[in-house]
């Protein structure tokens, strides 16, 4: 998408153009939408592979030999190991290691994607507005139209379960701004049930495994968006992960040693 990444005035005409070539770090880069690779993904794996959607983890207790662990909906099992691949707002890192706030490095703005309705035209261009501490623009892929946006901010505490909440945030960062599509992008943010909206930080923690629990992709180590390689790090990790438990089967330690240092 980057080759046609496009910054413009508050009229809409072309003031600079951001060439991939410029921003890309390898010859090879390929993007694949979120929910492509999780259909590849979940493709990939073995009939012997249970999934379980709409549940979550709201206890977990490890007494060493394995992990006990309480559903949402008051289930209870007990698992060998649990993973926990639950994101920079990650629960299972907070019920084992401790708070969020702890290990979180905010770095001093916030973003925001939002569906747009799809659009019939040629114009296949990411357009993207500036003005001092803000962002918004337009980017577009296969039948998909986003608004994306950030802004500077100082740290705010929101609940990040509360759309509503998010939204006005987001609504209030670029209030009072009528030019180019803001006001057609704002309205997609207020009708999209699905809106994106954190904080832009990184999580750094000095381990990643604490007796039967560990971490990997962005609840361990969050580059942040920034980086471009959240997807490509977390894919990358737990395939280390995987190596490093059937080198060390019978060894959770060694194991996530190996997992960490490599």
């Amino acid at each position: 998408m980057t080759d046609r990444a496009q910054f413009i005035d508050a009229s809409g005409n072309v003031v600079a153009q951001l060439p991939g070539g410029e921003v890309s770090d390898s010859a090879g880069d390929i993007e694949i939408p979120r929910a492509d690779l999780a259909h590849v993904l979940r493709d990939a794996l073995p009939p012997s592979a249970s999934l379980v959607f709409g549940e979550s983890i709201s206890e977990l207790h490890d007494d060493g030999d394995g992990v006990d662990v309480r559903f949402i909906s008051g289930k209870q099992d007990r698992f060998d190991l649990v993973v926990g691949a639950d994101g920079m707002h990650s629960l299972t890192r907070r019920l084992t290691f401790g708070a969020e706030k702890d290990y979180l490095k905010y770095l001093g703005f916030y973003v925001a994607l939002a569906d747009m309705p799809a659009e019939h035209s040629a114009d296949r261009r990411n357009l993207f507005l500036n003005w001092p501490g803000h962002m918004i623009g337009i980017a577009r892929y296969n039948d998909t139209v986003l608004g994306v946006m950030n802004f500077r901010s100082e740290w705010i505490d929101y609940d990040y379960h509360d759309l509503d909440e998010q939204k006005r945030i987001l609504l209030d960062a670029f209030a009072s701004h009528e030019e180019w599509r803001v006001p057609e992008i704002l309205d997609a943010v207020r009708n999209d049930p699905e809106l994106y909206f954190d904080s832009v930080s990184q999580i750094h923690m000095a381990a990643w495994a604490k007796g039967r629990v560990v971490l990997v992709g962005d609840a361990a180590h969050c580059a942040s968006g920034l980086s471009g390689r959240g997807t490509s790090l977390t894919i990358t990790g737990a395939w280390l992960l995987a190596q490093a438990l059937q080198n060390h089967h019978r060894d959770l330690t060694a194991a996530f040693q190996e997992y960490e240092t490599a």
